[in-house]
């Protein structure tokens, strides 16, 4: 009987132990992607705002000069700056696409590793509840 209520104890234990991973896990998982996106965000935020802003800014002489067809010494300059801009719009947009493809991905994998937790979860429980009825 004492060799049985010593395995119990360690089932009990471990049953425990991994209930607190599973909580601590998924705790501290969502407060490092949620501090993440928030970062991202930002910096995102900032970089596109700033982009598109000289994109505009510049766009309007340049098709002002194109509607009226008169060229002013700085349409070459507009013409750059405008084109930079826009080329720059598309490629942190396409650096966020990748980011978020990724991170979605991540959260795949964790998913899984959070089910294995689970499972082992259920399996301890089960195998408490096989000892207390013998």
């Amino acid at each position: 009987m004492n060799e049985v209520s010593k395995i119990e104890d360690i089932l009990q234990y471990e049953l425990e132990a991994l209930k607190e991973i599973t909580e601590k896990w998924s705790e501290s998982e969502e407060e490092r992607i949620r501090r993440m996106d928030l970062l991202r965000g930002t910096a995102l935020g900032l970089t596109l705002g700033l982009l598109g802003h000289l994109f505009v800014q510049f766009l309007y002489p340049i098709t002002e000069a194109l509607l009226l067809g008169e060229y002013k010494p700085t349409f070459a300059g507009n013409l750059i700056i405008c084109v930079i801009s826009l080329i720059l719009v598309v490629c942190v947009s396409t650096y966020l696409y990748r980011q978020l493809t990724q991170g979605e991905n991540k959260l795949k994998l964790s998913k899984k590793s959070e089910d294995v937790l689970e499972y082992a979860i259920k399996r301890r429980q089960h195998s408490l509840e096989q000892i207390k009825k013998e």
